[in-house]
């Protein structure tokens, strides 16, 4: 299915978490709520409307002036998108008892921001859902990096997967059951190659080291390059005298 994206421009979003987003949502079995935090332009809820059916809620203050929000509503409209999409201004602005399917938190990278923001995500999270976190091991922010790990081990969440950029996490009790529907999901990207430790192994690299965080295993998402496909079923066609060398 051909990944749809806005033409103001999709910004510091990746393409593979453009794409991860919309097979996740598609993944539900009726037309789930999504919520991101920090929406700045919209490259990422206008993107995820564009390729979903999904209803998305976001909240942003737009502490840095109008101009941003200016281009978030402008892109609806342009798409006839806004009857899709409400913006709130906090977290408290929600509908006490709304639930989510889908939270992408992108807002203020410092550590006590991100360890609020994770909180309420967790609050608002429902059964079976995925909260994804931005620039988690960005070298700018190692205090989101600190509010990130910690909250895994407070909450009790585990990683689905990472791209470069982003980490998929759940409950503890839906990892297994996700982790499932997520390979299946991701057998045919368009963008994107998934590693799996128990399965794969990843080129240049002399062992298959476990991606396990807090004892479960973590997919790779990784960009594609029309090489990249190529050089992993001819890595592993190579004897393993010489995939040592390499």
């Amino acid at each position: 299915m051909k990944l749809l994206l806005p033409s103001i421009g999709i910004e510091w979003l990746d393409v593979v978490d453009a794409e991860l987003a919309s097979i996740i949502i598609r993944s539900f079995p009726s037309s789930p709520e999504v919520l991101e935090v920090g929406v700045w332009k919209g490259a990422w809820s206008v993107t995820v409307l564009l390729n979903t059916t999904a209803k998305v809620t976001g909240i942003d203050p737009y502490p840095a002036g109008e101009d941003a929000k200016t281009a978030l509503f402008r892109s609806l409209n342009d798409n006839d998108l806004g009857g899709r999409f409400v913006l709130e201004s906090s977290w408290e602005a929600l509908a006490p008892d709304k639930k989510f399917d889908l939270i992408h938190v992108d807002a203020l990278h410092t550590e006590a921001a991100l360890e609020a923001d994770l909180i309420n995500a967790d609050e608002r999270l429902s059964g079976g859902g995925v909260i994804i976190v931005d620039d988690f091991r960005h070298p700018w922010f190692p205090g989101a990096s600190s509010a990130f790990y910690r909250f895994l081990d407070a909450k009790g969440y585990l990683i689905l997967c990472t791209s470069s950029n982003k980490a998929y996490v759940c409950r503890a009790s839906s990892h297994s059951n996700l982790r499932g529907q997520f390979i299946e999901l991701m057998k045919n990207p368009i963008s994107f190659i998934v590693f799996d430790y128990l399965t794969d192994e990843r080129p240049n690299q002399l062992y298959v080291s476990p991606t396990d965080v807090r004892g479960a295993p973590v997919l790779l998402i990784e960009k594609l390059s029309w090489l990249a496909p190529l050089k992993h079923k001819v890595y592993n066609l190579l004897p393993g005298w010489i995939r040592q060398k390499l």
